[in-house]
């Protein structure tokens, strides 16, 4: 049995041979390599969690820069025309640095090795922005704790000078006899204000339209926040899809979002947690935002570090493995190799005349088990016109084989009426196999060449043009995607506190107003728990959705779901109806985070599979600018909600812009050319 099997072997490497393709090791190897790239080693569902855990801590600072942005940066005293410049500062410099980042870790001799260096830089800036807003926040919990522990305390007087009286948290008869000697009681609160530094700690140090060094600080924390989470997200994706074949991306991409959104509950899981109660620290009044900041800052940054480790250690054990297995696939094909290289033509036409030795003939015909296989192969390499260089190599290395083959058949000239080419097998069947005498007649060579030549370039600017063209409208749409993402998530917290709550930021500590918000942000903690809960549900059957419905029913039917019910939220202001918007959008971000990554993947792997070029070449590239929609969207949206919002009074505007953005990501998205799945 086995030298049988070793003859079968042979005959179709000298078949293989036989038809001029000097190249044949490149094909296979070729071949080798989308086998190793699609099949490669197993991946566990434990190691593609451990693969993901990066986007675990990148999430949670997500989350929490989405959750206190707004309200952190009011309670610290910036002005609300101010609040959303973040996006202005962090918007343009992330998405110049996500393309420098994306071309610097797909070069080199070892961009596996860019990769980690990337992925440590991202998780520094992000470590730096949460140190930064830890400090503001501690800042001001320290000035809250200076006015507790003052002689002059006035907790509750600060409230009631906001409420325009004069009663101070004074002894009445201190104030009664201060306002006999003096004869103006104004001049004493003025004083009392003077000397207190609560007023100067809050609302005053706006009254000159000077900001507070703590509200600069977590400014600046949040825009490295910012920086920090958009180039993680793709340096982390680049880094996981690298060490993994092309089997997996799909899945890891779904786990990756799994983590991610795990990342998001645990932030939003601490914020629900009252810690100003819990610590004993609730006779600090406006402590609460301070407290609920300074723990959630220390947890994000212990999950970053923690996190980040894991992710690099699995991620070289999986890349060691890939290598592993790319090697030993290549020990497989290297025998072929070796026998090809000392192959020349003249022994391919010796060991076709031995093979034709062996050959049982009848009248003009040979045996058409063998006979017959020579002939299909030449006509299917005949036919093969897609590249240009297994067009020449076919052309050049056939032609001096074809007259070699004529005498062999014409040895016996008892059927010279036959057509050359009519094979009669030696079997009881009387099918045969014709091969047209025209198909071995002169042609031009040279001509037929020119002609594949400009077919092919033809062919390959066209897929050039319409890869471009994909990936700029995948990009657009992903721009209005991610708009409604972050004008949401950036502003719910905000919109919750005054229009649902009826709460204001800027209020006197210890006023109704400001409790009311902290318990508005409060409130937002349970929305996103609900939200990022969605979140992880969904992504858990999102592959199935995805495979019933494909990307584009997806994309259109969330979208629309997704614009109705911010247009719903905007004119109602109602809890239930937060709650319902809550769920759809942990759906859409569910949609938002895979789809235009997965569809940008498809692109790259289908470009690379035409043009036959490495599978990863373009895939870092392609993944950041992808990535960079999403802080371009952020710079030129979420700038808007500030000027607007205090122009006119209105927090609904974002959601009516979210609505709008998601319809025109939807209509965008129509246009974009998809391989079948």
């Amino acid at each position: 049995m086995a030298p049988r099997i070793g003859q079968r072997q042979e005959k179709d490497s000298l078949l293989s041979r036989g038809t001029g393709s000097r190249g044949g090791y490149g094909e296979e190897k070729d071949r080798g390599d989308r086998r190793s790239e699609n099949s490669g080693p197993s991946v566990s569902f434990v190691q593609k969690l451990m693969l993901s855990a990066t986007l675990f801590g990148n999430e949670a600072a997500c989350d929490f820069e989405h959750l206190y942005t707004m309200p952190l940066l009011q309670l610290l005293g910036m002005p609300l025309s101010l609040v959303s410049l973040t996006g202005i500062v962090a918007g343009p410099t992330a998405t110049l640095l996500l393309l420098i980042v994306g071309w610097a870790s797909d070069g080199g001799s070892n961009p596996h090795r860019r990769k980690i260096i990337a992925m440590a830089f991202n998780c520094t800036l992000l470590i730096l922005g949460m140190v930064c807003i830890l400090v503001a926040s501690m800042l001001h919990l320290q000035a809250l704790t200076a006015i507790e522990k003052s002689p002059g305390n006035y907790s509750t007087g600060f409230s009631t000078i906001a409420d325009e009286t004069v009663s101070l948290a004074f002894n009445s008869s201190t104030v009664q006899q201060s306002a006999d000697e003096t004869g103006d009681i104004t001049s004493y609160a003025a004083w009392a204000g003077h000397n207190s530094s609560a007023p100067e700690d809050n609302k005053v140090d706006n009254d000159d339209g000077s900001v507070p060094f703590k509200a600069m600080l977590g400014f600046l924390g949040f825009v490295l926040l910012d920086l920090s989470y958009d180039c993680i997200s793709s340096s982390t994706k680049s880094f996981i899809l690298n060490c993994s074949s092309r089997s997996h991306h799909t899945s890891l991409l779904v786990v990756g979002l799994i983590m991610a959104a795990a990342g998001g509950v645990s932030t939003a899981a601490l914020g629900v947690v009252d810690f100003t109660t819990l610590l004993g620290l609730s006779s600090i009044e406006g402590a609460g935002l301070a407290v609920q900041t300074s723990i959630q800052g220390a947890f994000v940054i212990l999950m970053v570090v923690l996190c980040t480790t894991i992710t690099i250690l699995c991620g070289q054990r999986q890349r060691s493995r890939l290598q592993a297995d790319n090697s030993a696939l290549q020990v497989l094909i290297k025998p072929d190799a070796e026998r090809d290289q000392r192959t020349s033509t003249n022994d391919i036409i010796s060991d076709i005349e031995q093979s034709f030795s062996h050959m049982t003939f009848k009248g003009a015909g040979l045996d058409i088990d063998q006979t017959s296989v020579i002939v299909e192969e030449r006509e299917r390499r005949g036919q093969e016109d897609d590249q240009e260089e297994e067009e020449e190599a076919c052309t050049s290395e056939t032609q001096p084989l074809l007259p070699e083959i004529p005498p062999l058949l014409d040895d016996d000239k008892r059927n010279a009426s036959r057509p050359f080419g009519a094979y009669e097998s030696n079997g009881s069947t009387d099918k045969t196999t014709l091969v047209s005498r025209d198909s071995f007649k002169g042609t031009n060579p040279e001509s037929s060449r020119k002609d594949r030549a400009k077919k092919t370039s033809s062919g390959l600017c066209g897929r050039e043009r319409s890869f471009k063209a994909n990936l700029a409208l995948l990009c657009v749409s992903t721009y209005f995607n991610i708009g409604v993402v972050f004008l949401y998530t950036l502003t719910s917290s905000d919109f919750i506190g005054k229009a649902v709550f009826g709460g204001d930021p800027q209020a006197a500590p210890g006023s109704e107003k400001l409790m009311n918000y902290q318990s508005g942000v409060r409130m937002a903690s349970w929305g996103f728990l609900v939200y990022y809960c969605t979140y992880v549900l969904f992504s858990m059957v999102h592959s199935r959705v995805l495979s019933f419905l494909g990307f584009k029913a997806e994309v259109l039917l969330i979208n629309l779901l997704e614009a109705a019910s911010m247009v719903i939220l905007a004119t109602t202001a109602r809890l239930e109806a937060y709650f319902m918007v809550t769920v759809v959008a942990g759906v859409h971000r569910t949609c938002i985070f895979v789809v235009p990554f997965a569809v940008a993947n498809d692109i790259i792997q289908h470009e690379a599979e035409i043009s036959r070029g490495g599978s990863s070449q373009r895939l870092g590239l392609a993944m950041s600018v992808v990535t960079a929609t999403m802080p371009l969207g952020y710079c030129t949206l979420y700038p808007w909600v500030g000027p607007v919002e205090e122009a006119t009074g209105l927090v609904s505007v974002p959601l009516f812009l979210c609505a709008t953005c998601a319809c025109l990501s939807a209509f965008t998205f129509v246009f974009i050319k998809i391989a079948k799945r």
